[in-house]
């Protein structure tokens, strides 16, 4: 199988009513304010219109298919950029301004470059710009300093308490924005770096293009004879998002070290209103026990409640009459934990400037020196494919069978790029299956012992004798009783169940993914080889009928076009930024 045949089968006939489905859903998205990933989107597909459409890259053409379609309405289009993110969510699915990643093999005869790329990181360059991350998180230090504490009058003190839990949130809450600002800051500018990055690649892409040409033409023999074209090993470039170090940042740990902030309040909580908890389930106890033997009668009720009202006014009381020296206590801990707070903001805020610092060294070595490197040979490239290599080539194929070869060949290595591309991506997607299969089998062993509790709590209907010597009251007990289980506790248990049941659906998406890169892995390595066979065909083919006087124009064009290549494609960020 192909790869569209493994990956988007009956997709051409289906296109039309997906791309409707896309704005449809769009359209939602923007009533809703509300946004998806990109397998909640495949899910929504496959569900509106009863199909089976498979999870790839290719959801991205479709999104462009439906965006231009859309062209009537902005809330549209800005829905489907902004509303739709990849799996793991730091990335938008379709963006119309970002360089997208080419895999197209070069049609040497009527070569192309899209220098409109460049517009893309001029737009980049100006949104790094206009961001001043600096000034952003100095107006929030400036904001927090103001925020002060509400001033509350509470007979336990659980008010007080409460006002500076949250004070103590709400400077948690600014802190917070002072991270999200540093993550704009840093994603705009990474996204200028994977904008180069993949502009770049397409030079290497048309560099790789050409040299395949020579192996047809001369063989292997070529790799031997000519061996610095070939040489590649300063030909690399860093995957920046993904290797990017991340900040060590106090509020990385913020719950681990400031836990007394959170946990001492909810236990004072706690205390305050444990003693009124123990009489109740005293009362259930006793009331149940009854209820089981079938002997449950309206003046037991009343007993067992009237002793848990007078157990909950003695311990109640008490419990109010010390809270307030609690209250104190708390409070000064909270107090603590807030300057222990602030104290960690402020180190946070070093070490988030000095990395913005960092990044605009980065936009600098990318504006002033790396990019327009590469426009200009890229220009360069444009002219020298169109001028000098481009009319060689025609001259080549003019032969019939090996112009036949040559775009077999084309084809192929546009579908090798494609099934390396969709490789990467199946693995990726196949790691975060994994991730959340772990998340969900650690909940559901979490919340067994819980599940198993409320299971034992649910009623049973009283025995047969209890029914006929009184009806209607263990009817009316059993219904009360039955209704209260199901509106606090079987809501627990139903999500228990939804855990069980998405653990399944993981596992079998995750299996699903893992039979389609051994499907395309399979396929790769078909394309390799009739990449080598149609290669042989042509050398073959051109040593006995092929003008072999273009044979050295060719490969002077292309040694002069791969030597100056060099020099772009082996310039990387000065080592001191990485």
């Amino acid at each position: 199988m192909t790869h569209k045949e493994i990956i988007k089968p009956n997709l051409d006939k289906l296109q039309a009513k997906i791309v409707d489905a896309i704005i449809k859903k769009a359209q939602k998205l923007h009533v809703d304010s509300q946004v998806i990933n990109r397998r909640m989107l495949v899910d929504y597909l496959n569900y509106t219109l009863q199909i089976n459409l498979k999870e790839g890259l290719h959801i991205k053409q479709l999104l462009e298919d439906a965006y231009v379609k859309a062209s009537y309405s902005s809330s549209i289009q800005n829905a489907i950029v902004n509303n739709i993110y990849d799996n793991d969510g730091r990335n938008k699915v379709f963006n119309p301004n970002r360089v997208a990643q080419r895999v197209t093999a070069l049609d040497i005869q009527n070569p192309e470059i899209d220098l409109d790329d460049f517009k893309l990181i001029e737009h980049g360059t100006q949104l790094v710009k206009q961001f001043d991350g600096t000034s952003d998180i100095q107006a929030i230090q400036s904001n927090i300093e103001t925020l002060k504490p509400t001033k509350e009058f509470s007979l336990t003190g659980k008010s007080k308490v409460e006002a500076k839990r949250k004070h103590a949130f709400n400077i948690k809450q600014e802190y917070a924005k002072i991270i999200e600002t540093h993550e704009v800051v840093k994603d705009i500018n990474l996204n200028l770096v994977d904008d180069f990055d993949k502009t770049r690649n397409k030079l290497k892409l048309v560099r790789e293009d050409l040299l395949n040409l020579l192996i047809d033409l001369f063989g292997d023999q070529i790799k031997v004879t000519e061996p610095e074209l070939f040489d590649v090993s300063g030909i690399n470039w860093e995957n920046f998002e993904d290797s990017y170090a991340k900040l060590d940042t106090f509020f990385a740990c913020i719950d681990q070290n400031v836990e007394t902030f959170k946990g001492s309040h909810q236990q004072h909580m706690a205390d305050i209103s444990q003693s009124g908890k123990n009489q109740f389930n005293s009362f259930m106890d006793q009331t149940t026990k009854l209820s089981n033997k079938g002997s449950l009668k309206s003046q037991d009720i009343k007993a067992a409640a009237g002793v848990a009202a007078v157990g909950f006014l003695i311990e109640g009381g008490l419990s109010i009459a010390k809270s307030r020296t609690e209250a104190k206590k708390t409070i000064a801990q909270i107090d603590f934990d807030i300057e222990k707070l602030k104290e960690g903001m402020q180190g946070d805020v070093q070490i988030i400037l000095d990395d913005i610092l960092k990044l605009g060294y980065f936009y600098s070595e990318l504006k002033d020196k790396l990019i327009p490197q590469l426009q200009l040979f890229s220009q360069v490239t444009v002219n020298k494919l169109t001028n000098d290599i481009a009319p060689l080539y025609k001259q080549i194929i003019s032969n019939t069978e090996i112009k036949n070869l040559r775009d077999s060949n084309q084809n192929l290595m546009t579908e090798h790029r494609t099934i390396q591309a969709e490789l990467a991506d199946q693995n990726e997607q196949i790691e975060l299956h994994e991730q959340e299969e772990e998340y969900l089998k650690e909940t559901i062993r979490n919340q067994q012992g819980e599940r198993s509790f409320l299971m034992s709590l649910q009623p049973i209907e009283p025995n047969p004798v209890y029914k006929i010597i009184s009806p209607s009251k263990s009817k009316k007990l059993y219904n009360h009783t039955i209704e209260n289980w199901t509106a606090f506790c079987k809501p627990f248990i139903e999500n228990f169940k939804n855990l069980q049941a998405n653990l399944v659906e993981e596992t079998k998406i995750k299996e699903d993914k893992i039979t389609i890169v051994e499907q395309l892995t399979n396929r790769q390595a078909s394309v390799e080889q009739e990449l080598k066979q149609n290669s042989k065909k042509i050398k073959t083919v051109f040593e006995q009928a092929g003008n072999k006087s273009v044979l050295k124009d060719l490969l002077t064009q292309i040694r002069d076009f791969t030597i100056s290549s060099k020099g772009v494609l082996e310039v990387n960020i000065s080592k001191e930024l990485v």
